[in-house]
């Protein structure tokens, strides 16, 4: 009975933070996405890499504002441009055009 008691406030933690993070992606309307390092144009939106999601465009524009001016005073050129591969879209247009 001691070992429940120690165990139920980490499972109820838990599941917290389980439902917590699934309404703040339901929430999210848009999404911050890294483009391919690749010449190939051809790649999908929708198959781009999901970095972060937020629920405007204004926090995904901010949040990568201050990965810029992160970058910039580091005085980093392979940091600064791995933030210009960054671009805030809205979450619709990376779903795949069979689930739409």
């Amino acid at each position: 009975m001691k070992r429940v008691r120690l165990l139920f406030p980490i499972a109820l933690v838990a599941a917290c933070a389980t439902t917590g993070s699934r309404q703040a992606a339901e929430r999210a309307n848009w999404v911050l996405v890294r483009t391919p390092m690749t010449e190939n144009l051809g790649v999908p939106i929708y198959a781009w890499e999901r970095v972060r999601m937020f629920p405007s465009a204004e926090e995904c524009s901010m949040y990568r504002m201050e990965l810029l001016e992160n970058a910039v005073s580091a005085g980093s050129r392979t940091k600064l441009e791995e933030v210009y591969r960054l671009h805030c879209l809205p979450a619709t247009k990376m779903v795949p055009p069979a689930a739409k």
